[in-house]
């Protein structure tokens, strides 16, 4: 008895946060706001707040918003202009974040692609959203130089490069960003507060497990309810927090509920290019991140490690992300001494969105909007329907197709 009064106590505490994320409103398509123009807000509000750990390096926000800035003006000064498409290859690192920061500024979306991908799924991804240009890094430039031919882009002027580390030259195809940026200026464009929240920010690409990966449009509304709405609900991020980030930002979860809740909110963001289970623990004590964004199989990985002593004592307290298994959930939890894990699903291509904002274990939480769980034939790939040809909910506990309801609120961008 005592046990439940408590959790009832716990539960009623959580709802001061979430209200307090209800006086964000979703901006509409034509309001002029963007992933630019909310990282150029935090920026004033927090400039010189550590914003980006990457490999031995740190920038303030700042100082970050200055190297995104010459970016954004040499590839307007390159001919770049809003509505284009440039793809965008590297792995994760800072120069990634600096694209995709500029080409927002632009109102340039961003083709973030998978940099596994290689051959005919790598020209079918670039064709796939008509882009224009594309910046590749030094890593991934010998896969891309095999599809040159294949590829609508000119091997003059198309092109852009970014060094990694030594033993890498540029090709002939492309140009060396970092000489050419050197003059250019740092301040902010005026474009940037022109964008409004309908236009596309990025595609994502689908993970191409039915076929070739396919093109989601992100509009700016999607990482601007990331970084305002879910970092609120979620993470609930102060200025103090630290995001250990090791998921693919060329995906849904690592650049939304990840990288854009941090820059939303003036947090850090320690970046890594994958994830490692045995540097893991190491990492989170030596850059002292309390958050972490994860796939469930990386928690599963981490709890089948040995006990070590970096795991002791760490300051990891708050988690979000998907696919965390009810077994893994409990161990996590209770070895490494977690507070709040918030799991959530959706798909970059869906229109809903479930939230654990509760804090319970075990769960996915709810949806805020309207949603239906009908039958499904796996078969024959079908709705199964009723003698009216009406959907069939499922019992509570049984899967089925689930379904979100297309409104005003809940477009579908495609």
């Amino acid at each position: 008895m005592l046990a439940d009064v408590r959790e009832v106590l716990r539960v009623l505490g959580e709802f001061p946060h979430i209200l307090s994320a209800t006086t964000f409103k979703i901006p509409a398509d034509d309001d002029p706001a963007s992933l630019g123009s909310m990282f150029e807000d935090t920026v004033a509000r927090y400039p010189d707040n550590i914003m980006l750990l990457f490999e031995g390096r740190q920038w303030t926000y700042s100082e970050f918003n200055a190297e995104v800035n010459q970016l954004a003006h040499l590839l307007k000064a390159r001919g770049v202009k809003r509505g284009d498409c440039v793809a965008v290859l590297m792995e994760n690192r800072a120069e990634f974040l600096v694209s995709l920061l500029a080409l927002a500024k632009l109102g340039v979306p961003a083709s973030l692609i998978n940099n596994s991908l290689s051959g005919n799924a790598l020209v079918h991804c670039i064709k796939e959203t008509d882009t224009k240009r594309c910046i590749v890094g030094a890593e991934r430039a010998e896969v891309l130089a095999d599809v040159l031919d294949d590829l609508p882009l000119a091997r003059e002027g198309d092109y852009f490069w970014f060094p990694d580390v030594e033993g890498y030259a540029c090709p002939d195809w492309a140009e060396d960003l970092i000489p050419a940026l050197a003059d250019m200026p740092t301040d902010n464009l005026p474009v940037t507060r022109e964008i409004t929240a309908g236009e596309t920010s990025t595609y994502i690409f689908t993970s191409g497990t039915t076929g070739l990966p396919k093109a989601a449009p992100q509009p700016h509304r999607k990482p601007l309810a990331a970084g305002r709405l879910m970092a609120k609900l979620g993470f609930r991020i102060k200025p103090s927090d630290r995001l250990y980030l090791c998921l693919p930002v060329y995906h849904a979860t690592g650049l939304g509920p990840g990288f854009c809740s941090f820059i939303g909110n003036g947090g850090s963001v320690f970046l890594r290019r994958n994830f490692s289970a045995t540097s893991f623990w190491p990492e989170v004590q030596q850059y002292q991140t309390n958050c972490f964004i994860y796939v469930g199989e990386l928690c599963r990985y981490l709890t089948t490690q040995p006990v070590s002593e970096a795991e002791k004592n760490n300051p990891l307290v708050k988690m979000m992300g998907n696919g965390l298994r009810p077994d893994v959930w409990d161990e996590f939890k209770s070895r490494f001494g977690v507070q709040r894990i918030c799991e959530i699903y959706g798909s970059s291509e869906g229109n809903v969105t479930f939230m654990n904002l509760l804090n319970k274990d075990r769960t996915i939480g709810t949806a805020a909007t309207p949603v239906a769980l009908v039958q499904y034939d796996t078969e024959n790939d079908q709705i199964v329907r009723d003698s009216n040809g009406r959907c069939i909910e499922v019992p509570v506990g049984e899967p089925g197709l689930l379904l979100g309801e297309i409104t005003v609120k809940t477009e579908f961008d495609g």
